[in-house]
């Protein structure tokens, strides 16, 4: 049996929305290490070109700069506290979505819809936000009697220009006559032509 063993752990198995908040937690957490060893390095090389034997004085320190230092200590001490970062990650993430909501083309992503939405299917939910990547992934529940104009759906979207990728996630038979096929898609706009 070898040292290192594997820990089976898939990704994709996972929302998308939390493996993206775990990568931006360990980037905060690798950013966080990453300063307070270059403080300690930088630190430490000070006080190693020291001579031992040298002793200083230290002046006394006024009030005010007590105060200055304890702000910047709260300061660093805000990045390092995890509790603190999420809440200020997930206020940079909620405010990027409300300026994201009013780039996406709205229109524009139910025009290329109407134009590949087979007959027999309807839309339950649409639902575009904006990919890392560049583009807008759009998460979409579609609605039909069978499965057949699902698959038709997914077999337009996939052939139109817009739509670049289409990932179906789950179908469900709903306890109607409805199957239900929930589905993402990355969605790029076309430049409009004049």
């Amino acid at each position: 049996m070898s040292d290192h063993q594997r820990i089976p752990f898939n990704l994709a198995t996972f929302p998308v929305g939390r493996v993206r908040a775990a990568r931006r937690v360990v980037a905060l957490v690798s950013a966080a290490v990453v300063v307070l060893t270059l403080v300690h390095a930088g630190f430490y090389l000070w006080v190693s070109r020291a001579p031992a034997e040298m002793v200083v004085e230290a002046p006394a320190i006024e009030p005010e700069q007590l105060r200055a230092w304890q702000s910047e200590v709260d300061g660093l001490a805000a990045v390092a506290d995890l509790d603190r970062a999420r809440v200020a990650a997930d206020a940079v993430v909620l405010g990027n979505e409300l300026v994201g909501w009013r780039t996406i083309p709205w229109r524009a992503i139910f025009a290329d819809l109407e134009d590949v939405l087979p007959d027999r299917v309807r839309l339950e939910l649409v639902a575009p936000t904006l990919a890392q990547g560049g583009g807008i992934e759009v998460q979409m529940t579609a609605a039909a009697t069978d499965t057949g104009p699902l698959q038709d759906l997914i077999l337009a979207l996939e052939s139109h220009a817009a739509f670049v990728e289409v990932w179906p996630q789950r179908e469900d038979a709903g306890v109607d006559e409805y199957t239900r096929l929930t589905l993402a898609a990355r969605y790029v706009p076309r430049e409009s032509t004049p």
